[in-house]
């Protein structure tokens, strides 16, 4: 079981380890544990996806298509 948030393109330590239990509805089955962020992790996610978004919305949908092509291949 992982403590950690994927922010910014890379896994980091969330701030207060919690964790979560996911129970599927259906038949009350556990299907995973995940780990649970706070105010300050989600601050760290908004930062991270302002960043990008600011060079995403600079760059073309051609550059844009090579680096997630690039990405994907990684």
């Amino acid at each position: 079981m992982s403590k950690t948030l994927y922010i910014g393109g890379e896994w980091i330590s969330a701030e207060k380890k919690q964790t979560r239990r996911i129970i599927n509805p259906f038949n009350q089955e556990e299907n995973a544990i995940v780990c649970e962020g706070d105010r300050d992790d989600a601050v760290k996610a908004i930062a991270a996806a302002r960043k990008a978004f600011s060079k995403k919305k600079k760059s073309t949908p051609a550059v844009s298509s090579i680096h997630l092509i690039k990405k994907k291949l990684q």
